[in-house]
């Protein structure tokens, strides 16, 4: 058997040769000015993250979630800003979807993993949240490979903490087609206590398979459904349903978009007790957090 004959042009990578061999006989690429584009960008991209990363310009803003009936600071959720020479401080909307397309975005995950777990080491040693829970984002095809586990069993280790402490937030929205090697992956960190939640959950495909194949503790109901769940009834509905669901299940629940006392009641009348949203508060830098858990620790002559 001959080796189809295949014609690229000058911008083709690796992926064009297999995609046209696998389309089987002669195959043409045709030159795609938009996908040189795109992998221009991307590569500027990966440069200028590199940079960032080696340069320091790379945050972690701290958004508190909260007990709805207490008040109380009960985890973060860790986020990535970075601090761009140029355009000022950028939320993790304006790069991480596009930065995750590039090879530098693994090692700044791991980055992520690393300065998180030591932030919170730092907090747990000043006796200042001795029972908070880290929640950090992790695009879900990245656990497929193995080193994500290493890293993140490392720092458990490194900086002393109990697993039970850090739960990983995958986003439904990413969620890979090997859900078995996924999974195989998330057992592990469960023998470590590591829970594991599903982010955005209901906007993405597979919803229920993700519960049913995934050893998953956490579900987070999406913004879009609670915030206006007390004026929209079919989004309050949603919620309900998850909340439902969720229970039956033996499931953590976390509502993101807390926009008000009014949602907040609504939540716990159905069993959902812990919430965040910009509404109760924003993410934040490590310092200020460090201030709200200060405030929340009794003076000892105050105890008992």
């Amino acid at each position: 058997m001959t080796t189809p004959d295949v014609l690229l042009t000058a911008d083709a990578d690796a992926s064009d040769v297999a995609a046209a061999r696998a389309a089987g006989g002669d195959a043409v690429r045709v030159y795609n000015e938009g996908t040189a584009t795109g992998r221009l960008a991307r590569l500027q991209l990966d440069l200028e993250l590199a940079g960032a990363l080696a340069g320091g310009e790379l945050r972690i803003h701290y958004q508190p979630e909260f007990d709805l009936r207490t008040g109380a600071i009960v985890g973060v959720e860790a986020l990535l800003r970075w601090q761009h020479p140029q355009r000022g401080l950028l939320g993790a909307d304006v790069f991480v979807p596009e930065s995750e397309q590039t090879r530098t975005f693994v090692a700044v995950q791991h980055w992520v993993i690393d300065t998180t777990c030591r932030q919170l080491a730092q907090w747990r040693g000043a006796g200042l949240a001795p029972d908070l829970v880290l929640r950090v984002n992790v695009p879900a095809p990245q656990v497929l490979h193995g080193a994500l586990t290493r890293v993140l069993l490392g720092a458990l280790e490194k900086y002393r903490l109990p697993g039970a402490l850090v739960c990983i937030e995958l986003t439904e929205r990413r969620m890979p087609a090997e859900l078995d090697q996924l999974a195989a992956e998330l057992a592990k960190w469960r023998e470590a206590g590591i829970t594991v939640a599903v982010d955005d959950f209901g906007t993405g495909e597979g919803t229920l398979s993700h519960l049913q194949l995934l050893p998953v503790d956490i579900v987070k109901l999406d913004q879009r459904f609670v915030a206006p769940m007390t004026h929209d009834p079919r989004a309050g509905a949603i919620v309900a349903a998850v909340v439902g669901l969720a229970h039956a299940l033996d499931l953590g629940v976390i509502a993101e978009g807390v926009s008000g006392r009014d949602v907040a009641d609504a939540l716990l009348a159905l069993g959902c007790r812990r919430g965040q949203g910009n509404a109760l508060s924003e993410a934040m830098p490590p310092e200020q957090l460090e201030q709200l858990l200060a405030a929340q620790v009794l003076p000892e002559s105050e105890v008992g």
